[in-house]
């Protein structure tokens, strides 16, 4: 027991140095189940087909305007069973990480596409399906939530999931210890519809990148204030992931005058 306790106090410090954790969380048979989530809710939706393969996605013939359907925010989800969101929530070392950051466990698994528009969702996950020699969303933090500016980096915690393409050719670019700074707002790109708070290119150049290797099952845990994201498919499959996000019930910023 106190090896294991000692375990835990050594990565929980890794996490605090670096701003990011990777942790084995689910197994074989629960990544297959989510792929067949995942599945499920594109065809339902959009493309009413039989067979498909995550990993081929980018072999369908399917129109711009039907992708970008598929991907929009406020329908950009899957619901997550009573098992899987049991096995986050459980998990020791995540426990033992929110408690270390926040001073204790109270958090929810919630999407929220956007505050103002009230499109918030919960006990279900963001997806994001990436095709080879593509690049994915820009450079951000998660911190800013739903539209909105947040300076609170206690306001939530991410979990990145590989669901395919587990090398790092293909898997999320962050910058290592990027959560210790304070990211100016005046470096986003400036859009008529504000959707992500995305960096310039010339801010993001300051900061050292890096991808990691995955194992089927492993998830990558990271702060909201760790800069990710710009991240180019190199390879020859379809990327497909899932992103979970445990907000902070004790956040005033969330929960005052939100919802």
């Amino acid at each position: 027991m106190k090896k294991n306790n000692n375990k835990h106090f050594n990565k929980t410090n890794l996490y605090l140095k670096n701003g990011y954790i990777k942790i084995k969380l689910f197994s074989k048979e629960d990544i297959i189940f989510l792929k067949k989530k995942l599945i499920k809710k594109i065809n339902k939706n959009f493309l009413h087909k039989k067979n498909i393969k995550l990993e081929d996605f980018h072999n369908l013939k399917l129109s711009t305007n039907i992708k970008n359907k598929i991907f929009l925010p406020k329908d950009r989800y899957i619901f997550l069973t009573k098992n899987i969101r049991s096995k986050i929530e459980k998990n020791k070392l995540i426990k033992n990480l929110i408690q270390e950051s926040w001073g204790h466990n109270e958090n929810s698994i919630k999407w929220i596409a956007s505050l103002k528009k009230k499109q918030i969702k919960n006990n279900v996950c963001g997806f994001r399906i990436s095709e080879p020699r593509k690049q994915g969303v820009g450079a951000h933090v998660d911190m800013h939530v739903g539209g909105a500016i947040c300076e609170d980096k206690n306001v939530l915690k991410s979990i990145w999931i590989p669901l395919t393409a587990f090398d790092k050719k293909y898997t999320l670019n962050f910058s290592p210890k990027s959560h210790l700074i304070n990211h100016p707002t005046d470096q986003f790109v400036e859009q008529k519809k504000l959707i992500s708070n995305v960096f310039k290119d010339k801010y993001v150049k300051k900061f050292k990148f890096r991808q990691l290797d995955f194992k089927v099952g492993e998830v990558l845990f990271f702060h909201p204030n760790l800069i990710h994201g710009r991240t180019i498919n190199k390879g020859n499959l379809t990327r497909s992931s899932l992103e979970v996000r445990l907000y902070n019930l004790k956040n005033k910023f969330i929960w005052k005058n939100k919802f």
